[in-house]
């Protein structure tokens, strides 16, 4: 299979792709936490709002250092943030996948994938509507949070990095 080059200076460490139905009342809280995102302008961070998960979305993904795929979880009481791997290959491919399909598919196109988290919120309420219901709205106040701890965290440590690697220049140069 050839593979798709892609270069080697990754611009979005941190991808955000919110999914889901912002007609179906709960099931639109992907891509509203997705827009929330996107209105931080946070360096390094790219968010993407989307009605369903596309073989499409994988140029964007190739692009990221992480992953991080957002939706409404029905039967579940809390939010909850899981690393997600990628599947084995597919034979076909639908018009949607699952996070690990994409992923895998990326791995596939372009020889690479990143690190992949879920992130679902809690939901209740699946009718036609625009309204979250109440523990909806209340995960999506604590999903936030833990994507402004993750892009937070990971800015903090590419500086890390950086400076170490400057740090380490410096003394090579200096021998």
């Amino acid at each position: 299979m050839h593979r798709v080059p892609i270069d080697d200076c990754l611009d979005e460490p941190l991808l955000i792709i919110g999914y889901g139905n912002p007609l179906r009342s709960d099931d639109g809280v992907g891509p509203r936490i997705a827009e929330s995102v996107g209105k931080w302008r946070l360096p390094g961070v790219r968010s993407m709002a989307c009605h369903q998960l596309t073989p499409e979305l994988v140029v964007s993904i190739a692009a990221a250092q992480q992953v991080v795929f957002v939706d409404a979880a029905k039967d579940c009481g809390f939010v909850r943030l899981y690393e997600v791997g990628s599947a084995q290959p597919v034979q076909t491919m639908t018009h949607t996948v699952d996070p690990s399909s994409l992923l895998q598919l990326t791995k596939a196109l372009y020889g690479r994938c990143p690190k992949g988290f879920s992130l679902t919120i809690p939901a209740k309420d699946f009718s036609f509507g625009e309204k979250l219901s109440n523990v909806c709205r209340e995960g999506m106040k604590t999903a936030l949070v833990r994507i402004r701890e993750l892009a937070l965290h990971r800015r903090n440590t590419a500086k890390n990095v950086s400076f170490r690697a400057k740090k380490e220049k410096c003394l090579a140069t200096e021998a």
